[in-house]
């Protein structure tokens, strides 16, 4: 059968054990599979969600970039502009921009209340020179990427992914409700 992410060739189901020239995670979502669909001429394979549940070829979301969005589906080692991770699959890009992101970075949270900040944080694409440390995992953030910042204190900066920690964020988006009270740090 044909994908949307891979019309070049039809992707031919197959079950058990993965070729040894083939990747053993899905190129889009990065889940290992025992059920999955290869394209043997391009060794691209595909789990059974993702056949029946293709991500979007291109994405309009203009929270997060001011141009439409790319699926790249390959391996490729990238690092992402929102949250400055590496990456090994299936990037979205804006090649005007030189803009590269991971699929699950589209839609992080704006405004969020974590557990390491009495104040609630932004999300900011960008931080500049400034050096300025994670507040979670104390680690140097580097501001040429996305990290979440304090309008009321300067020095507070977290990664993107940090911040973003199940164990961290309550999982709530504040963006458009109000902060209840003023909370000195």
């Amino acid at each position: 059968a044909y994908h949307t992410s891979h019309p070049q060739h039809p992707l031919k189901s197959r079950r058990g054990q993965v070729p040894d020239y083939a990747d053993k995670k899905c190129l889009l979502c990065e889940k290992g599979f025992r059920q999955f669909h290869l394209c043997d001429v391009c060794n691209y394979s595909i789990c059974s969600a993702c056949m029946r549940n293709p991500p979007p070829l291109n994405i309009q979301c203009l929270k997060t970039h001011e141009h439409q969005l790319h699926l790249f589906s390959r391996l490729i080692d990238f690092t992402c502009n929102a949250c400055g991770t590496q990456g090994s699959r299936s990037p979205y890009l804006c090649p005007p921009c030189n803009f590269i992101i991971h699929r699950e970075c589209i839609d992080l949270p704006r405004v969020i209340s974590i557990n390491r900040h009495d104040h609630r944080i932004s999300y900011t694409p960008h931080l500049g020179h400034r050096k300025l440390k994670c507040r979670v995992c104390r680690k140097e953030v580097d501001g040429f990427y996305g990290a979440y910042t304090c309008s009321k204190c300067p020095s507070f900066a977290a990664h993107a992914r940090c911040a973003t920690r199940r164990d961290v964020w309550d999982m709530v988006e504040r963006e458009g409700t109000p902060e209840e009270e003023e909370i000195a740090p």
